[in-house]
C-alpha cells in the first residue's frame, strides 16, 4: 500500500527477487495471501495452472510452517506427472498428518489434546506414488471414522440456494441447489462422492471456523453432486 517491495514486508516465507516479481504479475482477484502464495510457486519455477492449483487449497489461504510448505511446492513442481486434482488432497493429508491436533481420548485413557500422527514429516525421498498410496491408505482411515457416533452442528446464518431452470415445454429443466452439510456423517459422504478430505473438517465446523456446502443439480436423470464450497 505505500509502494514499497513486497520484500520488505515482515512475511513468514522466504520471498526472492522472482517471488516479488510474480506477486505484481498476480492475477487481480487473488486476495493478498493467495498472490502471495501464487508469487511464491511462479518464483520457484512452476506453471500458470499449478500456482493455480496450489492457490486453491488451504495454501492459499494461511501463511504458517512456511519452511515445510516451500518443500511441498517444490515437490509438486519436481513430480510433473502428478495429477493437479490429486494436489488439493495430498495438501490436506499433509496438514493432518503433520499439524493436526485434535480432541480424543488418548493412550492414557483421558481425554484430550491428541497429537498429529507424524510430526517429523518431511518431503525428501518421497516419491509421488508413495505419496498417493498413503493418501488412499488415509481415506481408507476417514472411511472408518464414518461408523463413529454422528456429531452434527447448527445452521450458519448464511442461506441455502435453489435455482430452477430450462423449459417444462421443451423438458428441459434443471434444478440447482447449495445445501450445507450439518453433520460428521454428510461431510463423509460428500467426501466419498467427490473423492476428496472434506470429512476431515468436522472440527472446524463443530467451532464454527468454516462451513461447507454441497451443490447438486438434479435432472430427469435424477441428481448428482457438482461441487464442495467451503466459507
Amino acid at each position: 500500500g505505500r509502494g514499497e517491495n513486497i520484500r520488505t514486508a515482515n512475511l513468514p516465507l522466504r520471498l526472492t527477487k522472482a517471488m516479488a516479481h510474480w506477486f505484481t504479475q498476480a492475477p487481480h482477484h487473488l486476495s493478498a495471501i493467495q498472490a502471495i502464495r501464487w508469487a511464491q510457486v511462479r518464483g520457484l519455477g512452476g506453471s500458470k495452472h499449478l500456482a493455480r492449483v496450489v492457490v486453491g487449497t488451504r495454501l492459499g489461504k494461511v501463511l504458517e510452517n512456511e519452511d515445510f510448505w516451500e518443500s511441498v511446492v517444490h515437490f509438486f513442481i519436481n513430480h510433473p506427472s502428478l495429477d493437479f486434482r490429486q494436489i488439493g488432497p495430498v495438501v490436506d493429508f499433509l496438514q493432518h498428518q503433520r499439524f493436526e491436533w485434535r480432541e480424543g481420548v488418548t493412550l492414557a485413557g483421558v481425554f484430550g489434546k491428541i497429537p498429529p500422527p507424524q510430526p517429523q514429516y518431511a518431503m525428501k525421498g518421497r516419491t509421488a506414488l508413495s505419496i498417493l498410496r498413503q493418501v488412499e491408505e488415509w481415506h481408507k482411515e476417514l472411511g472408518k471414522d464414518a461408523n463413529k457416533p454422528t456429531i452434527m452442528w447448527r445452521h450458519s446464518p448464511i442461506r441455502e440456494f435453489r435455482f430452477i431452470e430450462g423449459s417444462e415445454a421443451l423438458r428441459n429443466m434443471r434444478a440447482w441447489t447449495i445445501t450445507e452439510l450439518l453433520s460428521t456423517r454428510a461431510l463423509f459422504l460428500e467426501g466419498q462422492a467427490m473423492r476428496h478430505c472434506v470429512a476431515t473438517y468436522g472440527d472446524e465446523c463443530v467451532r464454527r471456523e468454516v462451513s461447507i456446502w454441497s451443490m447438486q443439480i438434479e435432472t430427469q436423470r435424477g441428481r448428482h453432486r457438482v461441487l464442495t464450497i467451503e466459507v
